[in-house]
């Protein structure tokens, strides 16, 4: 084994979520995330495409991380990864939210939010989504505003 991955679905929803993808440290830099992200975008082809959280760069605890974040963002962007127009914050913490499609259908963010919270409550509960979940909307490429909204 040389890393993993876990997704989230629901029936009738037409997002995958990749929740987590890691692979050893010792193992990285040699494609196997590449090869791991084109497997599932070919199993995930009955979804509209698959979306992603990734830690915002540039809001890490000290340079190191934001490097590490800086090289994740450059990640997905080499397999097809598309960011979207709203940043998340979940418990406290600020995504970038990206879209790694699976097929040819249009991308609408108000779509992508409204399933990617349907998934969120079944695994969170709907209080929980409530109180620790919100949209940060972006005025421009890269700027969020500072206001936050429930989904």
């Amino acid at each position: 084994m040389v890393g993993f991955l876990l997704t989230n679905s629901l029936e009738n929803n037409p997002y995958l979520q990749l929740d987590y993808l890691a692979i050893l440290p010792t193992e990285q830099s040699k494609g196997y995330g590449s090869q791991a992200l084109r497997l599932l975008q070919e199993q995930a082809s009955v979804y509209d495409g698959i979306f992603i959280e990734m830690e915002k760069v540039g809001l890490g605890k000290n340079e190191k991380e934001n490097a590490i974040r800086k090289k994740r963002a450059k990640f997905y962007e080499q397999v097809g990864c598309i960011e979207l127009d709203f940043d998340l914050e979940l418990y406290w913490v600020v995504y970038s939210a990206l879209l790694l499609p699976t097929s040819q259908a249009e991308i609408s963010s108000e779509k992508i939010k409204e399933a990617i919270f349907q998934i969120y409550t079944a695994i969170m509960g709907e209080k929980n989504v409530k109180k620790r979940c919100f949209v940060l909307e972006k005025e421009k490429k890269n700027e969020t505003k500072s206001n936050r909204r429930n989904c």
